[in-house]
């Protein structure tokens, strides 16, 4: 049973909080102090178990993967220019392990609740994932170069918790790589309680610049960069990001239409400063 949140920021801790939207049955509120927004209600891990069991998103599909490793070998170059002497990294949600492949000269490990994307992750990278929650798995304190969360920290529902545990794991000077979407982006301002990624619950968090950069200060980071980084998107796929995963939708059924067809596959570079890549350091010393 759903209860609700209390209403002071899960951020900032501030008592400045109000209700922004109703969506799909649940209240997405704002915070006037670090303006983050996020979903008012408190999930119980089955019920949030319960939503992931419902939804459909064809983005960590084998026919998607070479989008996906468009922006991985990008990161990947960044992440060896921030830490040219690194070797461990650990990935968050690493879904089935592609990223890896982006990084073969680094020791790779992670964590991933899904368990067929486990067991592929696995084969990438024998005995270093974990199958289950980040905030379950027993990690190693001070032992990565790296930890990267990409499309999963907006999913999490304690973010400072996460942040903390990462910051443990990293040796003094780490890199912390946070990939989500960026709700400052002019985009997002004008598709409103339209835009394609707000969708409660599966996303808990909607982030910007500000709230990010507050994260990071609290958790004890040094922020570096926050880069726009550019994807490779299928045609098709705009269609059902638009849908916000409603399969009854006429923009998912178009997806749908679209998906064995050529111009449904055909791809283009996409970067309209909706996702937003943050790159921070855990201090030397």
């Amino acid at each position: 049973m759903l209860t609700a949140a209390p209403t002071e920021c899960p951020v900032c801790g501030v008592a400045d909080t109000g209700e922004r939207w109703r969506i799909s049955g649940f209240t997405v509120r704002q915070c006037g102090s670090c303006t983050v927004m996020y979903v008012g209600e408190k999930l119980s891990n089955e019920e949030l178990g319960a939503w992931y069991a419902k939804l459909t998103d064809n983005a960590y599909s084998e026919e998607n993967a070479r989008c996906l490793r468009y922006y991985y070998d990008n990161l990947a170059a960044r992440i060896r220019t921030y830490q040219p002497r690194g070797r461990r990294l650990f990935d968050v949600g690493c879904s089935r392990g592609w990223f890896f492949e982006s990084m073969p000269e680094w020791e790779c490990w992670g964590n991933e609740i899904a368990s067929n994307d486990a067991r592929e992750a696995d084969s990438r990278a024998p005995g270093r994932v974990y199958q289950g929650a980040f905030n379950e798995c027993t990690v190693d304190e001070g032992a990565y170069d790296a930890v990267t969360f990409q499309d999963v920290f907006d999913h999490l529902p304690d973010p400072h918790e996460s942040l903390a545990k990462a910051y443990a794991m990293l040796r003094p000077g780490g890199l912390l790589v946070i990939k989500v979407h960026d709700f400052g982006c002019l985009y997002a301002k004008l598709s409103g309680p339209s835009f394609y990624a707000l969708i409660p619950p599966y996303h808990l968090f909607y982030y910007n610049r500000r709230s990010l950069e507050h994260l990071l200060g609290t958790a004890g980071f040094l922020p570096l960069d926050f880069a726009h980084m550019a994807h490779l998107l299928q045609v098709k796929t705009v269609f059902e990001r638009l849908s916000k995963n409603d399969t009854a939708s006429m923009l998912y059924k178009l997806s749908q239409a679209l998906a064995n067809t050529g111009l449904g596959q055909v791809t283009f570079r996409k970067n309209l400063h909706d996702i937003v890549t943050v790159f921070a350091r855990k201090p030397a010393s």
